[in-house]
């Protein structure tokens, strides 16, 4: 559709009403975030192949900012292999990512790099050391996607872990809070159940620099979307994550906090255990200090990256003056 509006705008000049079209850009910048896996179907990765190849067509400028890529099957890997080649810079989110590119990539692998999600850095506030765990309040942060595009496990037995960690929580006598994090309203269908089941508040909130604030005041967050771990993560607040793709063990992994990840091998009693851990202010402070060092490593990384696609942007279109 972009490319029919190009071609009528080529024949019927629409510049005069101040309309726009894909022929007055210079830079495709794509931050989809998980898009291009095989857990999405061959649309998405089909779709911005074209779109890709247009742009590099047209000697446009395509960068992918940090994202997560894959698990990708025979149908999906030859248009990743199309959307590398057609890519200027390409930056994955994590290693696992990283090498399911480079598995099928076909040339321009020197264009493929490591960077941090973007958001880590966005509203970053420095470490807070608990003095008291008088107020012991955490959040839940549901994701829907663990009951439509995760493992069979999950879609199973996903509200019944999450159960488990609020009665858990409570009898730690803790406050426990619904937060919910995406924008679409599946997740507060999750949220409701839980909070019809124990009698929970359930938080709602448009602005995410708030919600990734109000995550930070936690003891601790409990979540299945990335970015409310990434919001807690960056602002130095532990997590525990139960994930539905490679993306949230890699995350853990880049904070040094891989113990709380609950995956399928994990047993209940284990679990009651990790969460009970947090309710220690020795051990919370401890992660809370690890978590403040990596994240400001990770600001740099971010920094770096940035300047890394200014600089490519520059140059590049320098040149084509």
């Amino acid at each position: 559709m972009q490319k029919l509006f190009a071609f009528i705008d080529s024949i019927f000049p629409t510049h005069f009403l101040g309309i726009k079209n894909i022929s007055d850009i210079d830079v495709l910048i794509d931050i989809s975030g998980y898009a291009f896996t095989a857990k999405w179907g061959v649309k998405p990765s089909k779709d911005f192949s074209h779109l890709a190849h247009w742009y590099k067509s047209k000697n446009k400028i395509v960068v992918m900012l940090p994202q997560a890529f894959g698990p990708f099957n025979s149908e999906i890997s030859p248009h990743i292999a199309r959307i590398i080649n057609s890519s200027d810079l390409i930056f994955a989110r994590d290693k696992v990512s990283k090498n399911n590119l480079s598995d099928v990539a076909e040339q321009n692998l020197g264009n493929i790099f490591l960077a941090p999600d973007i958001t880590i850095s966005s509203g970053r506030t420095d470490k807070k050391l608990l003095n008291s765990s008088t107020d012991k309040k955490i959040a839940i942060v549901p994701n829907k996607r663990m009951l439509d595009r995760s493992s069979d496990f999950w879609k199973q037995n996903y509200i019944n872990y999450l159960s488990e960690i609020i009665s858990t929580s409570e009898s730690n006598k803790a406050t426990v809070e619904l937060v919910v994090h995406d924008s679409s309203g599946d997740d507060l269908e999750v949220a409701r159940e839980l909070s019809l089941k124990f009698g929970l508040s359930v938080i709602e909130l448009d602005d995410p620099f708030k919600l990734k604030s109000v995550l930070s005041d936690y003891l601790f967050v409990v979540g299945s979307r990335y970015h409310a771990l990434v919001a807690a993560l960056s602002n130095s607040t532990p997590v525990i994550a139960l994930g539905w793709s490679h993306k949230y063990d890699e995350l853990l992994a880049d904070f040094e906090v891989s113990e709380f990840i609950i995956n399928e091998e994990l047993p209940k009693l284990q679990m009651k255990k990790l969460v009970s851990s947090l309710f220690n202010l020795n051990t919370n402070n401890l992660i809370r200090e690890t978590l403040e060092k990596t994240a400001k490593e990770k600001e740099i990384e971010n920094r770096a990256m940035f300047q890394k696609v200014s600089f490519h942007l520059t140059k590049t279109m320098k040149n084509s003056l």
